[in-house]
């Protein structure tokens, strides 16, 4: 891996986990696939998103063929636990720029002399796996069982393949893959999962409060037990000692953009023009916002406001911003 970190894209999680360390790595799993149209592989959906034991059968004609992109799916896993589990030192995982996995039931064929060719930017380079790629092995089938938290059907193995990108950029948004399968009539891989790797970069989180001009009552709190980390829980909150103290009601809005536009009820501190989290929870009561496994959201800053409303009095005010930098810690 030659020091790549993602940039931003399209949103996509696999739902919650635990928050990530520093020394995990991000995979990013396939999620579209345009199949040959004249020669396509048996199944080939199954070969996107994480492990999951299904298959895509690449030998059902003479060259059978698929491309793989949006390599936007994460999922977070301890840098050394993973080498481990692939039985490859941490420094060739850290080398690594992508992997795919298949299942084989005869023993001893692994990928099968299927070509991958990579593409991003107009630049493209091809390997014949396993033999041009960077490193290869097998799990054993309880292994990738329990390491995915997966069932599979008995029997067989499950080979690997690492590859070391030289020309082609992972992260790219256009970055792509193409499958094709091995030149004889006994090369068909049965492709499970294949994904980029990419490191993780260490960032802390951040809540900094902006009270804005003129200043809104600084109010809405930081996290309670969480910052905005990977895979935790932001908890917020409104606090009601001095503010509409008799509120029955609180919102928050999260936005991609600051603001700061003066209102009859206070100061308008975030963009509502694209709001992408609005929650509402009983005056005093911490927000709930899981923060997605989402290896593109490091070091993304958001806007967060707050809003509060009385039902009695129907009095409304806007609370200070918490402008936010999701982290990895």
């Amino acid at each position: 891996m030659r020091s790549r970190f993602i940039p931003l894209v399209v949103v996509c999680s696999l739902g919650w986990s635990s928050a990530v360390t520093a020394q995990d790595v991000c995979l990013r799993w396939a999620e579209v696939v345009v199949p040959n149209p004249t020669d396509p592989p048996s199944a080939p959906e199954n070969a996107l998103g994480r492990p999951d034991g299904l298959q895509t059968k690449f030998g059902e004609g003479p060259a059978d063929e698929a491309t793989y992109s949006s390599f936007q799916c994460d999922e977070f896993f301890g840098e050394a636990s993973f080498a481990s589990f692939l039985g490859v030192s941490e420094a060739v995982l850290q080398q690594a720029d992508f992997v795919a996995f298949e299942r084989n039931g005869a023993l001893g064929f692994t990928f099968e002399g299927s070509t991958w060719t990579f593409a991003a930017g107009g630049m493209t380079e091809a390997f014949q796996a396993p033999t041009e790629a960077f490193a290869s092995g097998v799990v054993t089938t309880s292994a990738y069982e329990s390491f995915f938290g997966i069932s599979v059907e008995p029997g067989g193995e499950w080979p690997f393949v690492l590859f070391d990108l030289q020309q082609v950029d992972p992260s790219a948004l256009d970055f792509e893959v193409t499958v094709l399968r091995g030149p004889t009539v006994q090369d068909t891989p049965d492709v499970d999962a294949m994904g980029v790797v990419a490191g993780v970069t260490p960032t802390a989180s951040a809540q900094v409060v902006r009270l804005g001009s003129p200043p809104n009552p600084n109010a809405l709190l930081p996290g309670v037990t969480s910052g905005p980390v990977l895979g935790a829980v932001w908890d917020p909150v409104i606090d009601h000692t001095t503010f509409l103290p008799g509120a029955t009601v609180d919102l928050l809005a999260v936005t991609p953009n600051p603001l700061n536009l003066s209102t009859g009820l206070g100061t308008l501190l975030c963009d509502p023009t694209t709001i992408l989290v609005l929650e509402s929870v009983p005056a005093g009561t911490p927000f709930v916002l899981p923060v997605p496994v989402n290896c593109s959201l490091i070091g993304f800053p958001l806007c967060s406001q707050g809003g509060s409303a009385d039902a009695v009095s129907l009095a409304v005010g806007l609370t200070n911003a918490l402008d936010i930098t999701v982290g990895t810690f």
